[in-house]
């Protein structure tokens, strides 16, 4: 999904600044992170396998580097499922379950590797293998009660109604894992995938409005991604991002029949596309293209892109556009010899064993769904239950405090009285002592004069 273009002087300079920080001795956890910012600035090239594999090296040295194997073995499972790797794709894949088993833990990085399994059986057309994974592994996601996995699983499941074209259902499920994904808030390059996959199922269900304001979020978050790569050396693929946007957008206005708009869109994607190697995005901004050219009436050029581009090999979408051309050139035998081709198609995804299949999945979904709500619910009722407790406790304490309170504040006018009743008693013998010092004195006095 992420290629990148040759290595700049700048990525040479910071590649060899990090090879000469672990020529210098460092650390068992110092040479993981060197390595590790080494294979993120070598991204989907060749040079990350080299990096990720002696990152997993230096993590193998130390009895924790578990989470560093997991990081490392993950990121070799995405690079080989990008090539389309199979046999790699697994063997990295049974190593991460190897160590999650005798660790008896469920990392995330478990998910991921067989998420990216089941998707490469669904591109390959296994659709009944990819199923069946989708179905056993969304099952171990709800058992071991994984978030993560069932935002991976999510993906997968939307992935699948996507290829079947329940886009609606898609909908549901990319709404899930991005809310899931969203909340954790620490993976912003997965988020990016999930944005995409969502923006094509509203683009298909005619909602331009949330499509719009999801492109609008994805803008923001290619800028973002730009400047990590700019101030940390990274290799996140802005161009191969910021195309598939302008992919978009082109397609919302031929859908919305803005013929100007959409030519302004493709005009942006092209250069950048005219660089890439990335056949999902070539391909997308070959069938927008046929699109738009569809909508302005200059069919024989839609056609030529089609059949140059060889876009309707077990394409559903592409093939109906394609009958829809054929026809407006007034090319009816054709139109109707490939229709036929189209429905044989169709009745392949839609037969009954599959249909079961997804029909079981989505039942799962369901299922989960309904046991989180009844969780949810549960821990409301938790939640409600100690409030009341802690507002019991709160009573009873202001109470005790009130009472307190009221008998401090009664002992303290019962000294208050007492304190002015000695006063009074002080008073009254301080006048009488001085009633009887009066006396004294004119008794003595009266003495004096006889």
């Amino acid at each position: 999904m992420f290629s990148l273009a040759e290595n700049t002087y700048t990525t040479q300079q910071r590649e060899d600044s990090l090879l000469s920080l672990l020529k210098s001795s460092p650390t068992v956890d110092e040479q993981i992170k060197l390595y590790k910012d080494l294979a993120k600035m070598y991204r989907q090239m060749p040079k990350e396998i080299v990096y990720l594999n002696k990152m997993a090296d230096a993590a193998s040295s130390t009895s924790k580097g578990h989470t560093s194997l997991y990081y490392a073995w993950t990121n070799l499972s995405r690079h080989y499922y990008n090539r389309q790797n199979r046999d790699s794709l697994i063997y990295w894949s049974h190593k991460i379950d190897s160590l999650a088993a005798a660790q008896n833990e469920v990392p995330d990085a478990l998910f991921d590797a067989r998420g990216f399994i089941c998707q490469m059986d669904l591109w390959d057309g296994n659709y009944e293998l990819a199923m069946n994974r989708a179905i056993s592994l969304y099952n171990y996601a709800r058992d071991t009660k994984s978030e993560y996995g069932l935002i991976c699983c999510n993906e997968n499941l939307g992935l699948i109604y996507q290829e079947i074209h329940r886009d609606s259902d898609a909908i549901v499920a990319y709404r899930e894992g991005l809310g899931l994904l969203q909340k954790r808030g620490d993976n912003p390059n997965f988020e990016m995938q999930y944005m995409g996959n969502l923006i094509e199922s509203y683009l298909r269900t005619g909602l331009f409005t949330e499509a719009k304001e999801l492109l609008t979020r994805y803008d923001e978050m290619i800028r973002d991604r730009e400047r990590e790569n700019e101030e940390q050396g990274t290799a996140f693929p802005v161009d191969r991002c910021r195309a598939l946007m302008y992919v978009f957008y082109a397609d919302m206005y031929v859908l919305q029949d803005k013929p100007k708009e959409a030519s302004d869109a493709l005009l942006k994607a092209t250069p950048i596309i005219e660089k890439t190697e990335d056949d999902y995005i070539i391909f997308c901004y070959n069938f927008v293209s046929a699109k738009y050219y569809y909508l302005i009436g200059m069919y024989e050029r839609a056609l030529n892109i089609m059949e140059k581009n060889k876009l309707t090999e077990d394409e559903t979408r592409t093939s109906e556009l394609k009958v829809e051309i054929l026809e407006a050139l007034g090319r009816y035998k054709e139109a109707l010899a490939f229709s036929k081709e189209v429905v044989e198609h169709t009745n392949m995804l839609h037969d009954e064993a599959f249909n079961r299949q997804i029909n079981q999945l989505r039942t799962l979904h369901d299922l989960n769904n309904q046991e989180m709500q009844a969780y949810e619910l549960q821990l409301r009722e938790q939640q409600l239950h100690t409030q009341k407790l802690l507002m019991i406790i709160l009573l009873v304490v202001s109470i005790v405090l009130l009472v307190m309170l009221y008998i401090v504040y009664k002992s303290y006018r019962s000294a208050r009285r007492y304190q002015r009743e000695l006063m009074k008693d002080k008073e009254a013998l301080v006048e009488s002592e001085r009633q009887l010092r009066t006396a004294k004195e004119a008794a003595e006095h009266a003495n004096e004069m006889k």
